[in-house]
């Protein structure tokens, strides 16, 4: 006899597997409207059904959707943004703090691996975070990330030579990764969707605050006391995170003994996941500066790092039982988009964020203290925009209009920075134009930190709506890592434009061994007894550079409105509505109005072990 879970779990996929945005009648049929049975966060925070049909191979994963109140829910996000706070706070702070540094260690030539080796372990991690929290827990995963986090800033303290300094970054960047996915993961666990849009709006918050107080604090530290407090202020911090994590956070526990936990462990997918991350950024980071683009070791580096992604693909396809990355997932039309825009999108966030800085230091005099000051008119309009996003998509149940209009506001903003070397040359010593001149720059950072607020969470948001439940964290931990590594490429290819045209653009009056110190400095330092004439040449090759990397930042966030315009919004479910319907389905059965799924007994089933599978 048929079991009628089952004919609904069968029922539920075969619904979930249509086209998005397609009809159950066609999709020139009449919209769908969300129901109990197969809408996907309903189906996790209610009566949890399967995402994509089992097959022998796959594992069964627990469900670990769980239901707080809101004053739980307060205390959740103070510990779990606090977490992003310190984990963003720890990636941008020793940017103002590396020549402090690189005087102290004499790491002059190769003080550029204090960020590059965070950068590296921060992304080579992220991809397989989120399966390992669906495997060992969510809870467990973040304490140990948290752990390794201040473990590994508390070392960096303590180094006493550039190579030491360099590991344990890495380690710091290690359990950075991990909280920056742990975190939004265990955020979209005890939200519904339609709440998740409000909480991720201020988790963003926490983000931004993190990314602005850093520069401040390097600043800080290394002019006023001395640079190692960069790394020693967030241990206590993070100690706070592990007991408000550990205390108050009561996440479900996955059942099982380490053992039949660790035989479900992709350790192929992770190894060359690993592999082949760290092989391929590292040339990306340091081709250039370290290393010459074309030295057979970036070279064989790179091949041999592509040759891994394409294994590990292989892997992942064919061969695991619960890979890392189902490549399932890019059925879904929207989850896919999102992916490949969220590359582009972290060549241009990361991007600003380090030439930002440079333009204010360079090219208008500013100290580290001052420049910071000025990137707030990015980041505190991007929380309020964050903010303000989440509480809209939470009242109308739509998302794709934030994302669209988040991004038609930050390609406004990217081309009026386009215009910036131009004001910074123009600008004068002081007065009204003076004046004039800076507010145009704090005017057009703020239309870009709308659009920015606009899409970096609601994207999320609809990524994880498009998606199977059961896939949730791999879908978090997939898009912050295209996040990261679109960064990783945008750095590289921002660093080579600059390269490429101070090289051509300096005068050739100028001192060959200034030349070369200019060409590969990311600073503009002159010295006092330079030529007048000459100093402005120099000056002008810069903001050419300067010019032309801002242009292809406009070209990356078009593409990126283009392709949001390829998402599809189904609408975020109503929680109101949705419970009203479940109990109009344990009287009238499911979906008795769906062609697809009329006469099928059972709509009050409970979660079985088999609805959970992957």
């Amino acid at each position: 006899m048929t079991n009628p879970n089952d004919q609904i779990i069968s029922a539920s996929n075969a619904i979930h597997d249509r086209e998005e945005g397609d009809s159950v009648f066609g999709s020139a049929g009449p919209t769908r409207v969300p129901s109990p049975l197969h809408d996907p966060e309903k189906a996790s925070l209610d009566d949890p059904v399967p995402g994509p049909k089992k097959s022998k191979s796959e594992i069964s994963l627990q469900d670990q959707t769980t239901r707080l109140s809101t004053s739980k829910l307060v205390i959740i996000f103070c510990g779990l943004g606090l977490s992003l706070f310190l984990s963003f706070l720890d990636s941008t702070s020793v940017a103002t703090a590396s020549a402090t540094i690189a005087n102290d260690l004499h790491a002059g030539e190769t003080i550029a691996w204090v960020g590059t080796s965070y950068l590296v372990a921060n992304t080579s991690c992220q991809l397989i975070y989120g399966r390992l929290s669906d495997i060992f827990g969510r809870k467990n995963l973040l304490l140990g990330a948290l752990t390794i986090f201040a473990i590994g800033d508390l070392l960096c303290g303590f180094a006493q030579t550039q190579v030491q300094l360099y590991i344990f970054r890495a380690i710091a960047g290690i359990g950075g990764g991990g909280i920056n996915n742990m975190a939004m993961i265990i955020m979209s666990d005890v939200t519904s969707l339609r709440e998740r849009a409000k909480w991720q709006g201020f988790i963003a918050s926490a983000v931004a605050a993190g990314s602005a107080a850093g520069p401040f604090l390097g600043a800080v530290f290394s002019q006023k006391v001395t640079w190692r407090w960069t790394f020693w202020f967030t241990p206590p911090l993070t100690a706070l995170c592990i007991f408000i994590v550990w205390t108050c956070i009561p996440l479900k526990r996955v059942p099982g003994d380490f053992k039949a936990k660790l035989a479900k462990v992709d350790f192929l997918g992770s190894a060359l996941s690993l592999a082949a991350n760290v092989l391929v950024l590292v040339p990306i980071s340091s081709g250039g500066a370290t290393w010459s683009w074309s030295s057979p070791l970036v070279i064989s580096m790179l091949t041999v790092g592509c040759l891994l992604w394409l294994a590990f693909i292989v892997v992942e396809w064919k061969i695991a039982a619960l890979p890392v990355l189902p490549l399932r997932l890019f059925r879904y039309r929207t989850v896919g988009v999102i992916f490949v825009q969220t590359i582009f999108v972290g060549m241009v966030y990361y991007g600003n964020l380090y030439f930002l800085p440079i333009f204010f230091q360079s090219m208008l005099d500013m100290s580290a203290i001052t420049s910071a000051c000025y990137l707030l008119a990015l980041l505190v309009v991007q929380t309020i925009s964050s903010v303000t996003n989440g509480q809209i998509t939470m009242r109308t149940g739509r998302i794709k209009p934030q994302i669209v209009t988040g991004f038609a506001f930050w390609l406004i903003g990217a081309g009026l920075e386009t215009l910036f070397p131009r004001i910074a040359r123009g600008y004068g010593d002081g007065g009204v134009i003076w004046w004039i001149h800076r507010s145009y720059i704090v005017g057009f950072l703020f239309i870009q930190g709308i659009g920015v607020g606009g899409t970096l969470q609601t994207t999320l948001v609809s990524a994880q709506a498009a998606a199977p439940p059961i896939d949730r964290a791999v879908v978090t931990g997939t898009r912050n890592f295209c996040r990261t590594l679109g960064g990783a490429f945008g750095l590289a290819l921002s660093n080579a434009i600059r390269n490429n045209v101070v090289k051509a653009h300096l005068p050739q009056q100028l001192p060959d061994a200034l030349k070369r110190q200019l060409i590969h400095s990311a600073s503009l330092t002159l010295p006092q007894d330079l030529d007048p004439t000459i100093r402005e040449g120099v000056i002008r090759a810069f903001a050419k550079a300067l010019h032309i990397i801002f242009l292809v930042y406009l070209a990356i966030v078009a593409i990126c409105f283009l392709f949001s315009w390829l998402i599809v919004d189904n609408g975020l479910p109503d929680n109101a509505k949705l419970t009203a319907a479940n109990k109009a389905a344990a009287t009238k059965g499911p979906l008795a109005d769906d062609p697809a799924c009329q006469n099928i007994p059972g709509a009050d089933f409970k979660p079985t072990r088999a609805s959970q599978s992957v």
